[in-house]
This record gives C-alpha cells, sequence and structure tokens, in this order.
C-alpha cells in the first residue's frame, strides 16, 4: 500500500463532503419552508469543494509516480481506464437492476 498523506486525506474527506452538501442543496431549493439564506449559505460554502475535489484528486493520481522516472501515458491511461471501467460498468448493473423502467 502506498504512502498516505493524512491532510490529504482530510482534504478528500472535506471536498466529498461539499461536493454532497452541493446536491442536497439543490434539492433544498424546492422546499418552500426552508430559509433561502440558510441554502445561500451553504451553496456559497460548498461551492470551492469541486475544484479541491479535483486537485487533491489529481495529486493522489500524480503522487504515486517517481519525478525522475519517464511517465508512459499508454500504461497510466490504461490503468485509469480499466480502474473507472469497472467501477461504471458495476454501478451502471446495479442501478439497472434496482431501477424500474421509465414509462410514458
Amino acid at each position: 500500500m502506498a504512502n498516505r498523506i493524512r491532510n490529504v486525506e482530510y482534504m478528500r474527506g472535506l471536498a466529498m463532503f461539499g461536493v454532497v452538501a452541493i446536491h442536497v442543496g439543490a434539492q433544498a431549493l424546492t422546499d418552500p419552508e426552508l430559509s433561502p439564506h440558510i441554502i445561500l449559505l451553504l451553496e456559497v460554502f460548498s461551492r470551492f469543494c469541486v475544484p479541491l475535489f479535483f486537485f487533491v484528486s489529481a495529486f493522489g493520481l500524480f503522487s504515486s509516480h517517481p519525478l525522475g522516472m519517464p511517465l508512459s501515458y499508454k500504461q497510466y491511461y490504461l490503468r485509469r481506464a480499466v480502474a473507472v471501467l469497472i467501477s461504471y460498468l458495476a454501478w451502471s448493473l446495479i442501478y439497472i437492476a434496482v431501477m424500474p423502467p421509465i414509462t410514458d
């Protein structure tokens, strides 16, 4: 297992929480009883999390590669594609199995 930088893990967790808060805030906009000030505050404070999530994820992707060695883009993208594709296909199958068909 690669060495983990604890502060980066904390930032990743904070960013994930913020991305969830963005989606919850968007759903909360449909509730007329919620205070618009609270929703606005949630929206403003959670917007920094998307760029933070991208930067922390990129740091994690590239920090495992030694700086002195050349980067094989083909191997890198192949490894990333396999990791992402397997997760995507698995969750897509779960989603298809669980969700009812859309009827008009």
